[in-house]
């Protein structure tokens, strides 16, 4: 549906909008506004990005799947979580694959929801395990394929009392059993 507004510039609204993948598109600068303002969107894509960037307004109010693929711009370094809805309260999964950047996004602290997280092919993503301890409604934590983060979580490590509150832990398909205190 297009309406327009008192600029008389058009603005489209798509009421039945859920999920929107956005892959592949390294020119592209800016997710358009109608995408991030929907009040319908549960799952946002978005892969192989690296020109995004801009000032975003926020993720999608009602977002409950966000998956984040190579490159994306802007969302690779930093979430755009502004509001009301700084801490995103339906977003129960976080997918992030091959990430070229060695930190998790600025302002995935405040994302207090997650239940399930995969980090995936992120060879230099290194981070102290410490910064997950916010997510504790965390069911499932999936690392694979991540060297620095393995190598972290690997035998011998004292990591365990950290996400004892996480039943499912698996590095590299191996299931890890977190000590429960």
């Amino acid at each position: 549906m297009v309406t327009s507004n008192n600029q008389g510039e058009g603005d489209i609204q798509l009421p039945r909008l859920r999920q929107v993948f956005i892959l592949d598109c390294p020119k592209l600068k800016l997710v358009p506004h109608y995408i991030m303002f929907s009040h319908t969107l549960k799952q946002l894509t978005i892969r192989n990005c690296p020109e995004l960037g801009g000032v975003q307004p926020r993720l999608p109010p009602l977002l409950e799947n966000l998956e984040l693929w190579r490159d994306v711009g802007v969302f690779s370094k930093s979430l755009p979580l502004v509001g009301e809805c700084s801490s995103y309260p339906n977003l129960k999964s976080v997918s992030i694959f091959s990430s070229p950047h060695s930190s998790l996004p600025k302002g995935f602290n405040r994302l207090t929801s997650i239940q399930r997280l995969e980090l995936f092919k992120c060879e230099t993503l290194d981070f102290e395990l410490e910064e997950l301890k916010h997510l504790t409604m965390l069911q499932k934590l999936w690392i694979g394929d991540c060297p620095i983060l393995k190598e972290r979580c690997g035998e011998g490590k004292d990591w365990r009392s950290t996400l004892s509150h996480v039943p499912k832990i698996y590095i590299d398909d191996k299931e890890i059993t977190a000590s429960r205190n």
